[in-house]
């Protein structure tokens, strides 16, 4: 399947300069001139019809919910600021509801998923161009109380990034195009309900650019019963497998450049995988998925 980033063009419509980050929590929210409706401040949406102000917020008075209509409309709120770090991870609290679907070349429905994608560019002036230099994204799963998620950011440079973008796509509508086209089977043709708030960009210490250009591979993923983590170098290092909470499930040394996991005890799910190296500093990071 190809999948097809769709916001990916509507990144260029933004300035050069950006605020710094604020209202991450969408506490802050503006008139619509022209719809008279809410949408919270700071942020774009690509629909604001189906923008909502929630009051059921994790924290605080607010939080955000998007949502899709049918085939025809679907919320992708966006975000993008200056930033002069490398940050580990994008955080916050979601709930997923109401997200069942189906393709429109078969009868069965399935289970939607919410999508979280973080890019981090820096502009090169020699090619006048935005270089992406680290990007994470994160599937969201059904929860009707809020849930902790945190999506890794995955460096491929050694460069700070100047920007950080943040997209939230609430369901497989019009996600990819590849000929087959899921739609809400909702009566009211309204579903997979997405609330998120208090947002936050998790810092690290510095990435050596040594660690950066460790090459580090982890499969397979989506994994059965085992999962195999090789890498060039063979250095010492240790691995935490944790719940989307922050328990931890595994924890491990890799003493060979090529380790075998076995899994088989873990209960199918949504997991996060941490790799540190001797100084415990943070070299890979990235979301498990056990089935």
């Amino acid at each position: 399947m190809k999948k097809l980033i769709t916001l990916s063009l509507c990144l260029l419509l933004f300035n050069a300069t950006y605020a710094q980050l604020s209202n991450l929590d969408f506490e802050n929210w503006d008139t619509n001139p022209s719809s008279l409706k809410l949408y919270p401040k700071d942020w774009l949406l690509m629909k604001d019809s189906y923008c909502k102000q929630s009051a059921k917020a994790q924290s605080g008075n607010y939080a955000l919910m998007v949502s899709v209509w049918y085939y025809y409309v679907k919320t992708n709120v966006i975000r993008r600021e200056a930033i002069s770090e490398k940050p580990m991870a994008l955080s916050g609290y979601y709930t997923y509801t109401d997200n069942v679907v189906k393709s429109l070349s078969a009868s069965e429905p399935i289970s939607d998923t919410a999508l979280v994608k973080v890019y981090l560019t820096h502009w090169d002036n020699v090619f006048k161009r935005n270089d992406t230099v680290g990007q994470g994204n994160l599937f969201l799963f059904q929860s009707s109380e809020y849930s902790y998620f945190s999506c890794p950011i995955h460096y491929s440079s050694t460069v700070t990034p100047d920007s950080v973008s943040i997209i939230f796509d609430p369901s497989i509508v019009r996600r990819y195009e590849d000929g087959t086209y899921f739609q809400s089977i909702s009566p009211s043709g309204e579903s997979s309900f997405l609330t998120i708030d208090n947002l936050s960009l998790e810092s690290s210490s510095k990435i050596e650019e040594s660690e950066v250009r460790m090459e580090i591979s982890v499969f397979p993923n989506p994994t059965f019963d085992y999962l195999n983590i090789a890498y060039k170098d063979n250095e010492p290092l240790s691995c935490v497998i944790t719940d989307i909470v922050g328990s931890v499930c595994l924890s491990t040394e890799l003493k060979t450049s090529r380790s075998h996991l076995n899994l088989t005890a873990l209960p199918s799910g949504v997991y996060l995988l941490k790799i540190t190296n001797a100084n415990s500093k943070l070299i890979y990071y990235c979301q498990l998925v056990k089935i």
